[in-house]
Parts: C-alpha cells; structure tokens; sequence
C-alpha cells in the first residue's frame, strides 16, 4: 500500500459540499470538518486501508477527528459484506474482531450497518466507527 502525507483543505467551492472525483460520490461536510486528500487509486477491495493511503478520500474534523471513505464492488450480502469488513479491520489493526455495536441504519435511501467499537478494545484507544452500504 502506498501512503502519502495528507494535507488538509477546505472544500473546493467552500460551501462544505464535497465530490469524490474516484468513487462518484457527493456529501455535505459538518461543520468545522474539511475535506483532506481526494483518493487517487482506486482500493482494490482486499488491502489494508490507512487515513494517508492513496485509495481513500479523507476528511477532518474538530480536535484531530478523522473519517475515510472507500469502495470496492460486491457481490456480498449487506451482512457478509460487515463479517467481511470487520474479519479485516481485526486482521489488519488492534480492533476486535466482534464490533461493541452494530445499528441497522440507511444511507441515501440504502440499507446500512453502523458498527462501533474501542481499538485497542480496552477502551483506551480510539472509538472507531464503520458504515456499510
């Protein structure tokens, strides 16, 4: 995987709407968050993802909060797709390998899975929180 350094920058227009030029998405950005790197390749749908990899859109938000954005296509059910997503992020990082939570939610009219826990699980390192769709 290769990494780079972000470098964090308002949206382009300044109106908080954000564009991901690789993965064809639009989003309105909370307030005080500001859109980092803009994904250069695409994620292969199998590698370990990081917040400075180049197949990942970055954002960043109030007291060094950050959230990234990536996708590959499926043929996984919804909740193979979450198995799946969690069995990596155990493999690849000190999380657990069963999420804490996991809340039926949707995005953009779509079936989703919120998932949330400590990693490490000890609850001393940081929340981390995963979408599914």
């Amino acid at each position: 995987m290769v990494s780079s350094s972000p470098s964090a920058t308002s949206s382009p227009s300044g109106s908080g709407i954000y564009e991901s030029k690789l993965y064809g998405y639009t989003l309105t950005l909370p307030a005080g968050w500001l859109a980092g790197q803009q994904a250069l390749l695409p994620w292969d749908g199998v590698a370990p993802v990081g917040h400075a990899d180049l197949d990942v859109d970055q954002f960043v938000g109030p007291n060094g909060t950050n959230a990234w954005a990536f996708s590959a296509p499926t043929s996984d059910t919804l909740q193979e797709y979450v198995l799946a997503g969690e069995a990596a992020a155990a493999r690849d990082h000190p999380c657990p390998a069963t999420p804490a939570t996991t809340d039926a939610i949707t995005i953009d009219g779509k079936d989703a899975q919120l998932t949330g826990m400590y990693c490490p699980e000890t609850g001393a390192g940081p929340l981390v929180l995963n979408a599914y769709t």
